[in-house]
């Protein structure tokens, strides 16, 4: 089993390392980020009583995008407030 967890943490080094000498950046979220279907695509709507509607409540998946151009490869995947 540890060969496992030592090879799937030796590929995910080599993945950083290609996105970082590509300049490809996660998409970094501030705290009480609310819903921008630009940046964020949500993969579910929950009800709560005291937020407001399309505030984030979870990241399911980062998102990444080359800053230097402005391109978004992929959207961060959201939880959001109904």
């Amino acid at each position: 089993m540890e060969i496992w967890v030592d090879n799937f943490r030796s590929v995910r080094r080599s993945l950083t390392l290609i996105l970082t000498r590509r300049e490809i950046e996660p998409i970094a979220l501030p705290e009480d980020m609310v819903f921008d279907a630009k940046w964020h695509q949500a993969t579910e709507s929950v009800p709560h009583p005291d937020l407001d509607s399309d505030t984030i409540l979870e990241v399911v998946k980062p998102g990444y995008w080359h800053p230097a151009t402005g391109r978004i490869l992929s959207k961060v995947q959201v939880k959001v407030v109904s």
